[in-house]
């Protein structure tokens, strides 16, 4: 693998100023952050999905009135001071 001049100056500078012992642990650390990142990407797209087809199926609730429920319930279990 090979990296720009630039992504190796900032290696070479995280081992350094000491966040990782090695270049090699600096490199793990990176590419398990991109997996992770792309694991997100990749759920929140599931999601986004679901929520399209929640609304094309008409599967959907009014946002002031699934507040008001949430307030109402709040103020039945922790009273009025709260919600």
């Amino acid at each position: 693998m090979r990296l720009t001049p630039e992504q190796e100056a900032l290696v070479q500078r995280l081992v350094f100023e000491g966040h990782f012992s090695t270049v090699s642990e600096a490199l793990h650390a990176s590419l398990k952050l991109l997996e992770q990142e792309l694991a997100w990407k990749a759920d929140a797209r599931k999601k986004i999905q679901e929520g399209l087809d929640d609304l094309k199926a008409g599967r959907v609730v009014d946002g002031e009135k699934a507040i008001e429920e949430i307030r109402k319930k709040l103020r039945r279990k922790y009273g009025k001071k709260r919600a």
